[in-house]
């Protein structure tokens, strides 16, 4: 019964469209039959998987979200009132609480549109929900905070501004990784070395890992497999940087001060060649500094300071 003004919604603003007819008796036919939560989730996982594929459903489901948005929200409204007054009547709890994941992977554009520009949509959904944003983000506070309370998650510390060892953080993502892989996989020296060159981001350090899995040859984790996960985390950095960001992010690391937010910090947070720790302290990404136009910046700043 609380799923009927959802139902409707979806059979009179995107059932209708023509791009999504076929799609949609493909996919009426292929779940099993059912009701509930159950089967309602079993339809959204076929109808998130074709519009992953198929760059035309995916344009007209974004279509028909932003011209009828206002009618979903009602509809979605609707239905969160009668599992929280269900959940209440439980004693088991009051509110739901929505994590919603992949939101930091959205593009730039895509990120301040989300976020930013079309926030209102969000808004006239009435729930608790906590959305994982990019980190650039948060340097155009002033227009976020006007929508959400901000709370930062900076990459894990494992060295310090003097680059000494931060064995609290280490361990930390020693712990992460062995969760993934056991200790008895890796040759000695080669999970330190994994977690050093991840710069304390998890996903990175679970990339390197994933890459060095690639090129293993055998049934651990060697120290070549290590060496070429990091050198092409380093190339992929390469193709997206220019020789100005690698000379901002060398005088970031010689410590010539913290420049403030600009369209390009913005942009290199955004693609984790510069990383934020706690306290506000950026460094560049451990991978970005094999590359040789950041040694040639580093080098460059060392001789204008010898004179």
């Amino acid at each position: 019964m609380h799923f009927e003004r959802l139902e409707s919604w979806f059979d009179q603003r995107v059932r209708e469209q023509s791009e999504i007819a076929e799609l949609t008796s493909q996919v009426k036919v292929g779940a099993e039959l059912g009701a509930g939560l159950p089967y309602l989730g079993k339809l959204l996982a076929a109808f998130s998987t074709a519009f992953k594929t198929n760059a035309t459903y995916k344009e007209t489901l974004r279509r028909a979200l932003k011209n009828y948005f206002s009618g979903f929200a009602d509809a979605f409204n609707h239905l969160i009132e009668a599992v929280e007054d269900a959940l209440l009547d439980t004693g088991k709890g009051s509110r739901i609480l929505f994590m919603v994941d992949g939101t930091d992977r959205l593009s730039e554009e895509d990120a301040h549109s989300f976020f930013i520009t079309d926030v209102r949509q969000l808004q006239q959904v009435k729930g608790l929900f906590v959305y994982c944003a990019p980190i650039h983000l948060i340097y155009e506070a002033a227009i976020v905070r006007q929508s959400f309370h901000v709370f930062r998650l900076p990459m894990i510390r494992i060295r310090d501004a003097h680059e000494s060892v931060n064995e609290t953080g280490r361990l930390a993502m020693r712990r992460l990784l062995h969760l993934r892989a056991a200790r008895d996989l890796f040759d000695d020296g080669v999970a330190d070395y994994l977690i050093d060159h991840s710069g304390g981001h998890p996903r990175d350090l679970l990339r390197l890992l994933q890459l060095a899995f690639q090129y293993a040859e055998h049934d651990r984790f060697d120290p070549d497999a290590a060496r070429r996960a990091v050198r092409e985390t380093a190339t992929a950095f390469r193709r997206i940087l220019e020789p100005d960001d690698y000379r901002l992010m060398a005088a970031i690391d010689s410590g010539m001060g913290q420049p403030s937010s600009s369209e390009r910090t913005r942009h290199l947070l955004y693609n984790l060649a510069l990383l934020e720790y706690n306290d506000y302290f950026w460094r560049s990404h451990p991978a970005v500094r094999l590359n040789d136009a950041y040694r040639d910046a580093m080098r460059a700043i060392k001789e204008a300071r010898n004179g």
